[in-house]
Parts: structure tokens; sequence; C-alpha cells
């Protein structure tokens, strides 16, 4: 995974095969507009966490599994033609 400038408040991007890419928005449903915060990726690098607001969401899919959160992290499609990322929304 790494972190990338772009989104609305940054992008995640963590390669989970070979050619299948997750992209996520580093915003936290909670509270997009807050500037400052960001989803950060715990020590296990299985979880995201939001430090802000304590919401939890698994790393392989955006699921939130604990805070108040109760939707899912924002994902942007990717396409992968074996050399280039296209990341789109």
């Amino acid at each position: 995974w790494k972190f990338f400038p772009g989104g609305y408040n940054g992008l995640l991007v963590f390669r989970k095969s070979q050619g299948e890419f997750m992209v996520y928005d580093r915003a936290c449903p909670v509270h997009p507009d807050e500037s400052g915060t960001q989803i950060e990726v715990d020590s296990s690098n299985i979880i995201l966490i939001d430090d802000v607001c304590g919401s939890q969401f698994l790393f392989s899919n955006g699921n939130n599994i604990g805070g108040p959160s109760v939707i899912p992290l924002t994902h942007y499609a990717t396409t992968f033609d074996g050399t280039t990322l296209r990341v789109a929304n």
C-alpha cells in the first residue's frame, strides 16, 4: 500500500493481488470536511483507522467494522494493464 495525493482527502492505493488494486479516499465518512484528518493504516496492516472519531475499516474491502461510521470508505474504480494503474470515480 501507498498514500498518494488526489481524491477528496488523499488516496490509499492497496495492491490486493498481482493485477487487482483497491483505491480508497482517506476522508472518513463521518467527517469528510474536517481538515487535517485522514484514514491511516494500523500496525497490523489489516485495519484502516480514523484516529479522530475512532471509525475502523477493513483494508481488503473498505467496509466499516467499528466506530461511529455506518458506511464504507469511498473507493475508486481501477484498471491495470500490467504497467499503468488508472484510477477513476
